[in-house]
């Protein structure tokens, strides 16, 4: 999506530990037993990161979820909308103890930006609100490429229900899948973005369920 929404831009291969996430075990267990790797991976590109500055002349850098992404010599930007880990309830006992990791690293980062809401009004929950946020953070609101003008209160909306879906597979099938089933029994005029950019784009029709592979 990048190379077809900057193509002008050079861009740098920075390769990162890839986790694959699985139809049957939990990802917070596959997380835990690949712990080492993924810390090597962190300390890793920490360490490229620091290449990458001083060939380039780098002035900011903005990590996408990626912990390992500071550097005390140029402004580093950390953007997550969850400062908040969310466990299973079988595993929730962890959720403040890892809570506290992740703050702690957040803080080595120059700025934290939340792309949500800081008001009730908001889209990441408990993600983002449940606990206090690290010194650094701030929220920035809503962030879309898109102009966005939605009248909740109208009486003929073009869609009464839209999907949006993102995610590594095979778990963004799984759920496309199951929300595909509940559209189908609403019989609602319904649009589904599947969330895959990587692809030409295309549309498909089911009754009142319209399907798009990305906008």
């Amino acid at each position: 999506m990048l190379r077809t929404e900057f193509p002008e831009l050079p861009r740098i291969k920075f390769p990162s530990f890839t986790l694959g996430y699985s139809k049957q075990t939990l990802l917070t267990l596959k997380i835990f037993f690949n712990l080492p790797e993924i810390l090597i991976s962190i300390l890793r590109e920490h360490q490229k990161l620091k290449q990458v500055i001083q060939r380039h002349n780098i002035d900011f850098v903005i990590s996408d979820n990626r912990f390992g992404l500071w550097n005390r010599k140029t402004k580093s930007i950390y953007i997550t909308h969850q400062i908040n880990i969310k466990f299973p309830k079988v595993l929730s006992a962890f959720e403040y103890p890892v809570y506290l990791i992740h703050k702690a690293s957040i803080r080595r980062y120059g700025l934290c930006w939340i792309p949500d809401e800081e008001t009730e009004s908001n889209l990441s929950g408990e993600r983002s609100h449940k606990y206090p946020l690290p010194s650094n953070a701030v929220f920035i609101g809503v962030m879309s490429r898109f102009l966005l003008k939605v009248n909740f209160k109208s009486n003929n909306p073009t869609y009464e229900i839209v999907v949006i879906l993102s995610g590594p597979e095979p778990q963004r099938t799984i759920l496309e899948e199951k929300i595909l089933g509940q559209l189908q029994q609403l019989n609602k005029k319904s649009l589904v973005v599947r969330g895959k950019p990587g692809i030409k784009t295309t549309s498909n029709e089911w009754g009142r369920i319209t399907e798009v592979s990305h906008l």
